[in-house]
Parts: C-alpha cells; structure tokens; sequence
C-alpha cells in the first residue's frame, strides 16, 4: 500500500470513528487489520478528538458550574469543606473554554456545525458532492489536530 493509499483509508477510517462506526466495521469497510486500526486511533488521539466532538461549549461551562455549586453546598452544613482553590480552578477553566473563537472546543463547534450544515445542504444543492464534503472533513481535522497539539486545553 502506498503512503497516499494509507493516508486514505486513514483519513476514512478516522471519519468513521467519528461517525460512531465500531473499530471492527471500520477495518471491515476500508480492508485494514483492527490492530492497525486501533494503532491510528492511539496515535491520532481519535478517542480524545471525538469525546471534545461530543459535548458542547455550553455543556462543558455547564458541567462545571455544576461541581462549583457541589462544592458550595457541601461547604454550606460544613464550612471546614470549603475549597476556595477548587473552586478557583473551576471557574479558571470556565474563562478559559469561554475565550472565544482562539479555543479547540470553540473551534469544534464551529466545524461540527458547519458539516451538519454541509449534509443538510447537500439535499437541496447538487453541486455539493460527498467528495468535496469529505475534503472539507479532512482540512478541518488537520487543523483541529494542529490545534489540539498547539493548547493546553482539550
């Protein structure tokens, strides 16, 4: 198999994953071992990329807002339980997601969007030809990758 050939099937096989396609159909789909399959799952971080795929801004500032109200009920009976530094680090993590557009998970939002968008329009406009859709995936993920290696935040 050429480099171009394996970039390919890898580049399938990644929105596959995505699309929620078992690491066993997949192989099946593109004709590759389930243990190199697995090898580029690992090495892209796919697992990773899929779950910051999986939940939005707003659920993420939302789950968090709810361990900092935890937290605070449970100092309400016992003030001995108040974490001002836990909850601090909570509420960092919030400005640091709700920074804009300069975030990964901003960023995943926007692209998930768009493809949703993409797959919807495609009914309705001829012109736009799974090909082109599956090239637009594919630089949104290099970049998405690019940027998941550039933040500290995931």
């Amino acid at each position: 198999m050429t480099s171009l050939e394996k970039e390919e099937k890898k580049s399938t096989g990644k929105e596959l994953f995505f699309k929620g396609y078992s690491l066993k159909e997949i192989s099946e789909k593109i004709g590759i071992s389930t243990n190199s399959l697995s090898r580029w799952c690992k090495d892209g971080n796919w697992q990773q990329e899929r779950a910051a795929r999986g939940i939005t801004t707003k659920e993420l500032v939302k789950k968090i807002l709810l361990q900092i109200d935890m937290l605070l009920e449970a100092s309400k009976d016992d003030p001995s339980k108040f974490r001002p530094q836990e909850i601090a680090m909570l509420f960092n993590s919030i400005s640091k997601i709700d920074k804009g557009s300069d975030n990964v998970v901003t960023i995943i939002d926007v692209f998930t969007a768009y493809q949703k968008w993409l797959n919807e329009r495609q009914k309705i406009d001829k012109n736009l030809d799974d090909e082109f859709i599956s090239k637009c995936y594919n630089y949104q993920n290099e970049y998405i990758n690019s940027r998941f290696a550039n933040s500290t935040i995931n």
